[in-house]
C-alpha cells in the first residue's frame, strides 16, 4: 500500500489486496472500514484530505452471476475507484467497482454510489443521487 503523509487509520480497518490501494496526505479512515482492491487489477486511490465515517466500504471487484454456479466460482469484474481530494465517506457508505468522487463531493451515511460523481456534489440515498450541492464559505 502506498500511504501518504501523516495518515490517521482506525487500527481495525481493514485493507484487502493492498498493493493496488493508494492513499494520499492526511486521510482518516474510521473504524471498521473495508478498503478492497481488486484481485487482479482494480485500484482503490485516494486523494488527500479524506475523511471516512465509520464502516465505509469501497471496493474495486464485484462477482459476475449468470455464468453458472455456484456465484464464489464466477470470474470478476473489476474497476478502478478513484477518490478526489476534500471528499466525506460518511458513515456505511459503499462505493462500488468503476467509481470516480469529484473533489469535494460528500457521499451521505448509508449511501451507495457507483459512477462518476461530480465534483462538489452530495450525494444520499440507494442508489445514490445527487440531493444537493457542497457550498464553501468565501473568506471575506
Amino acid at each position: 500500500m502506498q500511504l501518504g503523509s501523516t495518515p490517521r487509520i482506525s487500527p481495525d480497518a481493514v485493507f484487502s489486496h493492498a498493493e493496488r490501494i493508494e492513499i494520499g496526505d492526511r486521510v482518516r479512515i474510521g473504524s471498521r472500514c473495508h478498503l478492497w482492491a481488486g484481485p487482479g487489477s482494480g485500484r482503490i486511490i485516494i486523494g488527500n484530505d479524506v475523511l471516512f465515517g465509520p464502516e465505509v466500504m469501497l471496493t474495486a471487484a464485484t462477482y459476475n452471476y449468470n455464468d453458472g454456479a455456484p456465484i464464489t466460482d464466477q470470474p470478476m469484474t473489476e474497476g478502478d475507484v478513484i477518490i478526489g481530494n476534500d471528499v466525506w465517506l460518511a458513515t456505511r457508505a459503499v462505493v462500488l467497482p468503476g467509481t470516480r468522487i469529484g473533489d469535494g463531493a460528500i457521499i451521505a451515511a448509508g449511501a451507495v454510489v457507483k459512477g462518476d460523481i461530480p465534483p462538489m456534489a452530495i450525494v444520499a440515498g440507494s442508489p445514490g443521487r445527487i440531493v444537493s450541492q457542497r457550498q464553501l464559505a468565501q473568506p471575506e
